[in-house]
């Protein structure tokens, strides 16, 4: 046979062949991914091909083909049949859900939100393959402290301020698998709302002070950190704010309420302003004045009294009440409305009439009350002293008053002065004359008929004793910031005389005067060789002896009363001490040799302290002498002149010594530690108890004693100015003004005539 022939066979035979089926059969219809299915065709023929298209762009050539779906959605399946030159076709649909729960996605994934502010959320579902879940049944959860989450998935910020990192739960269940999602929620303060001011209101007292609190807050009631705070008062000048907050109320009230302050607060772009109002109160009392009118009265003239409060800043305060009351029932009369009326005990009386009594608020304050009354008609004069001791040529004020019926001053009266013998009266000033005795009505005071509405003359006298002086001279140690040296004064003739023309010339300086007990020598210590010794001048001849010649150096001599002995001072470094030697006697020619230490006897025993100032007692047994350990820690001590007991403490600490009474009962002695007047103290000699004052009007820096214990010469340690006054305090008299500055004093023994001393002196140097 031929190919042709074969050929024209096959062809025919092909034709023949029937066409293929497509229909096929499945596993299943679909299901949660990923799902297998199985795929069968109807055709059995063993010369068929198929392709099959899964519809997800997959395909396959077996004939039972299986294929797992992983993505959810309705796929179409495609099976081709083909026999030969024919094919069949057949779809058929199959649809795949989601399969288990896999993830959630939200929006917004993280949000700042302002409390009790809203945001919605959206999520969405995924299955593990990632295919979405529509409609998935989510649940929603927040913390309770963070906000509130919605069904829906609406949150509602809550009140706590932060970054919450798990604030809103989301989940879902599909197919026994939970997915869930944790978000974020920052929730920040809302913008400035309110102000919180406490107090709300200011009520103070003048000059008080009350810390200010400001609270800012949002709208949720959130207090604001770090909020910018201004301060403004409204009495600019008055009151002030310190940053802090604290407002100080100034010194003066308000007269009602009223701002205070305004505060105006800023917290980023927001700022709010309030204002505090409030009232300043005066002060609590702090005293009454009283105006009297009339100021001034006569007895039995009534005068009104009206009584003002204030507090310490001067603001004016209405009293609840005024008490007056009488200093004395004898003064006169005065009415619960503060009308006195003044009686004849109130004329004389010194110092406040009355006193006024203010009460406010449970404080009371009380004011003397002084009332000028006026005197009445003069009736007598008062004269002081009524009687004194001068010496001779001494002057010494009187003073005079000159009295109303009452015993009131009347002030601006002039007085007539005179005298009726023992001396002249100038201005009250009587000068005693040189004639000794009692002079009985010396100092005669006069006020004339009418001078003071008196119908007659008015006389007072005093009597005057006119006594010697037990010595008219006194050697004074006075210094300058440069130069120190010695003065005479005569006290008789008020003149101030050199001491030696020698002394005037030489390079030296002239310190501590002290007497012979017969007046005739003056020792004194001087640097004219460079260091300070012991010499001592005739006052008659001017005759100068060196009687101490120490390395060390000597000052502060003090010659016994029987004139053998000399106690001084040894200058030695750091502290001087107190020595006693007997005096150097002199040769034929009158030449002495000066004392070395050698010749002495230490008495005094502590080489630390400072020791000073030592002075014989009459009898010549004892040395008292100062210690001194600073300017005012001074005491005294007592020593044996001999040297044959030690030094013992007299008297207490602060007393310094300047001399012993005539009959050697008494030490004479400076108060440190008074701080008044009375500094001149008497103490006995034995014990050291103080047994009596020297009255003085001012405070004793340096004080000696006459020979005869009737006069002191003193200097006032404020002034620096040398005085004289008796014993009993009276005849103050100024010696010598503080330009001089007097230092240590020392009276002649004997009087002498100075000027006759100066007169022959000056013609011994002529010769």
């Amino acid at each position: 046979m031929s190919t042709g022939l074969f050929a024209a066979i096959f062809a025919a035979a092909a034709c023949s062949l029937s066409p293929p089926v497509a229909d096929f059969t499945t596993s299943s219809d679909g299901g949660p991914v990923p799902h297998e299915i199985s795929f069968t065709p109807v055709e059995e023929s063993e010369d068929v091909t198929f392709l099959w298209e899964f519809g997800d762009g997959a395909t396959s050539t077996d004939r039972t083909p299986t294929h797992t779906y992983q993505d959810a959605r309705d796929f179409t399946v495609r099976l081709t049949a083909s026999r030969g030159s024919s094919t069949a076709l057949s779809e058929r649909q199959v649809s795949l859900e989601p399969g288990e729960a896999g993830w959630i996605t939200v929006e917004p994934s993280r949000v700042v939100l302002e409390s009790g502010e809203r945001q919605q959320f959206q999520a969405s579902a995924f299955d593990a393959l990632g295919n979405p879940v529509p409609d998935a049944p989510f649940v929603w959860t927040s913390e309770e402290s963070v906000g509130e989450v919605l069904d829906d998935g609406t949150f509602i910020a809550g009140p706590d301020v932060g970054v919450h990192t798990d604030a809103v739960t989301v989940e879902y269940e599909r197919l026994g698998e939970t997915a869930s999602l944790e978000l974020p929620v920052e929730i920040v303060y809302g913008p400035l709302h309110f102000l919180n001011i406490e107090p709300p209101t200011i009520n103070l007292r003048v000059n008080s002070r009350v810390d200010i609190d400001v609270i800012a807050t949002d709208r949720q009631g959130h207090v604001l950190p770090e909020p910018d705070v201004e301060w403004t008062v409204t009495r600019g000048g008055v009151d002030a704010v310190l940053a802090g907050g604290e407002f100080r109320a100034g010194r003066l009230p308000t007269e009602s309420e009223q701002t205070l302050v305004e505060v105006s607060v800023s917290v980023g772009q927001d700022t709010l302003t309030r204002t505090i109002p409030g009232n300043i109160t005066t002060g609590i009392l702090d005293r009454v004045d009283v105006t009297a009118t009339p100021d001034e009265a006569a007895v039995g003239t009534p005068v009104m009294l009206t009584a003002q409060a204030f507090d310490r800043f001067g603001n004016e305060l209405d009293l609840e009440s005024v008490e007056w009351q009488l200093v004395d029932d004898s003064y006169g009369e005065v009415t619960a409305e503060g009308v006195f009326t003044p009686a004849g005990a109130a004329v004389s009386a010194t110092g406040p009439l009355l006193m006024a009594i203010g009460e406010l608020e449970r404080v009371r304050s009380h004011t003397e009350v002084e009332v000028d009354i006026l005197p009445g008609v003069a009736t007598e004069i008062f004269l002081t002293p009524l009687t004194d001791s001068i010496p001779v040529g001494a002057s010494n004020p009187f003073q005079a008053a000159v009295l109303d019926e009452f015993g009131n001053v009347i002030d601006g009266v002039d007085i007539f002065w005179s005298s009726d013998g023992g001396g002249t009266v100038s201005s009250g000033i009587f000068t005693a004359g040189f004639e000794t005795g009692e002079f009985p009505g010396a100092v005669i005071a006069t006020v004339p008929a009418g001078a003071a509405g008196n119908l007659s003359e008015l006389t007072a006298s005093a009597d005057v004793t006119i006594r010697d002086r037990s010595s008219d001279l006194l050697a004074i140690e006075v210094s300058s910031a440069v130069d120190a040296g010695i003065l005479l004064i005569d006290l008789e003739n008020a003149d101030i005389l050199s001491l030696s023309d020698e002394l005037d010339v030489d390079a030296g300086i002239e310190l501590a005067p002290a007497w012979w007990p017969d007046g005739s020598r003056l020792a004194y210590a001087s640097n004219v060789t460079g260091t300070l010794q012991v010499y001592d001048i005739d006052i008659e001849t001017g005759n100068i002896r060196q009687l101490i010649d120490i390395p060390e150096g000597s000052t502060m001599p003090a010659i016994s009363p029987e004139g053998t002995k000399i106690a001084f001072v040894v200058t030695t470094e750091p502290n001087w001490q107190v020595h006693v030697a007997d005096l150097p006697q002199p040769d034929d020619q009158g030449n002495i040799e000066p004392l070395t230490l050698e010749d002495t006897t230490k008495l005094s025993d502590d080489d630390e302290v400072l020791h000073l100032l030592p002075w014989w007692s009459p009898d010549g047994s004892q040395i008292i002498f100062t210690n001194s350990r600073s300017a005012s820690d001074v005491d005294i001590s007592v020593v044996a002149a001999d040297g044959s007991w030690p030094p013992g403490l007299l008297g207490r600490a602060g007393l310094s010594a300047f001399g012993w009474s005539d009959d050697g009962d008494f030490v004479l002695a400076v108060d440190n530690d008074s701080g008044g007047d009375q500094s001149l103290v008497v103490l006995d000699s034995e014990t050291g108890e103080i047994v009596g004052f020297i009255p003085m009007p001012f405070q004793a820096y340096l004080a000696a004693w006459a020979p005869d214990n009737s006069e002191a010469a003193v200097v006032d340690r404020v002034t620096g100015a040398l005085w004289l006054l008796d014993a009993d305090g009276s005849s103050l008299r100024q010696a010598i003004d503080s330009s001089f500055v007097p230092r240590r004093v020392a009276w002649r023994p004997v009087p002498i005539d100075a000027a006759a001393v100066l007169a022959e002196r000056e013609a011994q140097s002529e010769q």
